[in-house]
């Protein structure tokens, strides 16, 4: 059986990201090998890579998302070839900040008196 990347699954859940959507993508990484035996190509060719971000967009045939963001460096961004994708799972949307809200009281919860001497 073939396996072919990306999947029908993968393409529609990108298909309804925006960008306040967080998501974990799984995808087939490029390895290298050095001062290998037979042994370990059998053991180490397949290199799966897992990454946690904020999806930016797809932009000619690659998945971009923003992985870090520091004022002093900028942001640090993943772009995926969608041929390497195995599976992208939405994890949550961007927190939305709400207005902090102040009720008010008839009375006071607490009355404190500070005496100053003169």
């Amino acid at each position: 059986m073939e396996k072919h990347y990306p999947s029908k699954e993968v393409l529609n859940v990108l298909g309804r990201l925006t960008s306040e959507h967080y998501v974990e993508v799984y995808w087939i990484d490029a390895c290298e090998i050095r001062d290998a035996t037979l042994k370990d190509v059998e053991k180490a060719y397949h290199t799966e890579v897992r990454a946690i971000g904020r999806f930016y967009g797809v932009r000619d045939d690659y998945l971009i998302i923003v992985v870090e963001f520091s004022q002093s460096l900028g942001f640090r961004v993943l772009c995926i070839p969608l041929g390497t994708i195995k599976k992208v799972r939405v994890l949550t949307r961007k927190p939305v900040k709400f207005p902090l809200r102040i009720t008010k009281t008839a009375k006071p919860v607490k009355v404190v008196y500070v005496y100053v001497k003169r």
